[in-house]
């Protein structure tokens, strides 16, 4: 009985990643449907500009309250995935807090993702407002 909760976890989870990974196959034919282009740059070039763009969030930065919560939103996303992992094994391997092990440290960053995760919904609800009450150009 003790791992019948392990079970019902591993087949969710089997579910879950199928559809994860048939809409990656989605994604992938629709990017697949674009045409050739000619990469410029040296590879140097370009990953600073990923850097810089991509995982600095430097496009978002130019308006400073959209910036700020766009920030959230892509810290929230990065960070909270790290105690999703964490439940991710929970699941897999019939624990609770797999990582509390850590003391205090995991009992600050569980905390922080909290607060985090309450950021990132407030986060989304001012997008929402902006977009659909204030009628902002978003582009």
């Amino acid at each position: 009985m003790h791992y019948l909760s392990q079970l019902i976890f591993v087949g969710i989870l089997g579910v879950a990643v199928f559809y994860f990974v048939r809409n990656i196959k989605r994604i992938r034919r629709n990017i697949f449907l674009g045409r050739n282009w000619e990469v410029q740059g040296t590879p140097a070039q370009r990953l600073k500009n990923m850097m810089r763009v991509a995982l600095g969030q430097s496009k978002m930065v130019t308006k400073p309250v959209a910036g700020f919560f766009h920030i959230l939103i892509y810290a929230g996303f990065i960070l909270i995935n790290i105690e999703v992992m964490e439940i991710m094994l929970d699941g897999l391997l019939g624990k609770h807090r797999i990582l509390s092990f850590l003391g205090p440290v995991y009992d600050i960053a569980i905390g922080f993702f909290e607060i985090l995760a309450f950021l990132v919904l407030l986060a989304c609800v001012v997008f929402l407002f902006r977009r659909y009450v204030l009628k902002l150009d978003c582009f």
